[in-house]
């Protein structure tokens, strides 16, 4: 009789010990819960709220769809998203420590291609999209322009409307020491997405980019043409999320329109430059870089120097990452400090030039 109590008090506490086992794992702060978070804001005076779950869409059609745990479904606009931490492989964990802690863009565009290589599932074409969305800003950073042209039009036939613009490889300035007057590959390619009636609007604006900077006249001329077409206000969609995609196209394109602009002699600057800096204002932070240094340019053609590098410096410092602009504020700054007599300073951005940027020094 003593055994068989005996036996129900270890059934007893076994049940017990079990059910707080499981409570451990899923509140324990250490424990690894392995599921995707979304950080929310759903006006410019709310506080940021973070939901966590499962992502099952992330487009710039659907915009973000994420379960909870408890099974409640939310839908969130694209307008409202200010950060997305996905459940990621190990090797995608890698990745992205490369990328943007150690700024090891090599290594971490190897890693991003393994880890978008064993994304495997249907479920999961999001995420290939993100991970393809770093492929780009790596081969971007890397000097690789046509590699990562290639890249974002794969992540554009993915999803039209993409909404990681951030990855776009958008030319901001002709690209310096080219001397010929043949279209490249890549505007050749540009070209093409032209003529066969592409409907993405990302994929539009980087096509319409490559094109106006080209010293082809033709290619030139159809490229700006594109972008004033881009840059008009777009017309209210039933789709909010691929309506906020458009409208962040046409701010993109009208800061693109910029450089077409002569502004040295003009008597209504401090209108325009207001204009330009709501232009700026109005577009998220991590889309800025470009119209920052056209900004900057603009001050520059008026011998406003102070002002010019004081625009060109927020890229190295807010945007390490898009190497070609950095690098171009860098020198641009230093031949504005030159002209400002302060010598030891725009040498002193030549040398960080010249040691962390050797791929971008054609016309040093």
């Amino acid at each position: 009789m003593q055994r068989l109590e005996r036996k129900k008090q270890i059934i007893m506490q076994n049940i017990i010990i079990i059910p707080l086992f499981i409570v451990f794992l899923t509140f324990h702060p250490n424990v690894s819960h392995a599921l995707d978070s979304v950080a929310v804001r759903q006006n410019a005076d709310s506080n940021v709220v973070t939901i966590n779950g499962k992502i099952v869409e992330y487009s710039g059609i659907s915009g973000l769809v994420i379960v909870t745990q408890a099974n409640e479904k939310h839908s969130i606009p694209l307008e409202q998203i200010v950060n997305v931490t996905p459940e990621r492989l190990q090797v995608h964990k890698i990745a992205d420590e490369a990328f943007t802690e150690k700024r090891d863009y090599v290594s971490a565009l190897a890693l991003y291609e393994d880890s978008r290589k064993q994304e495997s599932p249907p479920e999961r074409k999001w995420i290939r999209n993100l991970i393809t969305a770093q492929i780009a800003r790596c081969y971007t950073a890397l000097g690789k322009q046509t590699e990562a042209s290639n890249e974002f039009f794969v992540l554009c036939r993915s999803d039209l409307f993409t909404p990681h613009l951030e990855a776009a490889p958008l030319l901001w300035f002709p690209p310096s020491g080219r001397t010929s007057f043949t279209a490249t590959p890549l505007e050749t390619a540009a070209a093409r997405l032209l003529d066969n009636g592409s409907t993405s609007p990302p994929a539009l604006l980087l096509v319409s980019s490559i094109l106006a900077v080209s010293p082809v006249q033709e290619l030139r001329s159809r490229g700006i043409e594109q972008l004033r077409y881009l840059s008009r206000p777009p017309e209210k969609t039933q789709a909010d999320n691929e309506q906020t995609i458009r409208v962040q196209v046409a701010r993109l394109a009208t800061a693109l329109l910029w450089r077409t602009q002569y502004v040295v002699t003009s008597k209504n600057f401090e209108t325009i430059r207001k204009e330009r800096e709501n232009i700026i204002n109005a577009l998220p932070q991590n889309l800025r870089a470009g119209a920052y240094y056209l900004l900057a340019d603009a001050y520059y053609q008026r011998n406003e120097n102070e002002q010019a590098v004081i625009n060109w410096m927020r890229l190295p410092i807010l945007y390490p990452e898009n190497r070609p602009l950095a690098a171009r504020s860098l020198q641009d700054s230093a031949r504005a400090l030159r002209q400002l007599g302060r010598t030891e300073q725009a040498e002193s951005l030549l040398r960080e030039v010249a040691n962390q940027y050797k791929e971008f020094t054609d016309g040093m």
